[in-house]
């Protein structure tokens, strides 16, 4: 693990945006993370979503795991989070995504690492959706997890 150049400093944010699945030791780097912030300060952390959406591209990204709701929890509580929003999201485009990925499998094909990405004004679209959505609810199912947590005062 790196060292953090000056040692003394302290944050009020921590961002983790798709980072902990590309480590060996998902959980180090977040105590690091956790070590790092302030009493009271909070960390945001999005991951890619379940395991079995495994595939070429989580390989060509150098990916080392996939997370569920559950698992995402237990490592930023182990870590010393207090959780404050866990929910899935990108959940729009998850059936789409989800009939793709068995088509591909069914077909036998899946070995094309290149992402298909919708179109950005689809994106745009699906996320300013999604960003409203998430202020009041927890989404059931997604492609990516979000998480904010903080670091207890």
């Amino acid at each position: 693990m790196a060292t953090f150049p000056r040692a003394e400093l302290r944050f009020d944010l921590a961002t983790l945006l798709d980072v902990i699945e590309h480590v060996d030791d998902d959980l180090a780097v977040l105590r690091e993370a956790h070590q790092y912030l302030k009493p009271g300060g909070w960390a945001l952390v999005t991951v890619p979503a379940y395991q079995f959406l495994w595939g070429p591209h989580d390989v060509v990204n150098h990916h080392k795991r996939r997370y569920t709701r559950g698992h995402l929890r237990r490592v930023l509580q182990a870590a010393g989070f207090e959780l404050r929003q866990l929910s899935y999201f990108n959940s729009v485009l998850f059936p789409a995504a989800l009939a793709a990925w068995a088509g591909e499998k069914l077909a036998g094909m899946g070995n094309d690492p290149r992402p298909r990405v919708p179109p950005p004004w689809l994106l745009t679209a699906v996320f300013s959706l999604e960003r409203y959505l998430l202020r009041g609810l927890t989404l059931p199912y997604g492609l990516s997890l979000i998480a904010v947590a903080r670091r207890p005062l």
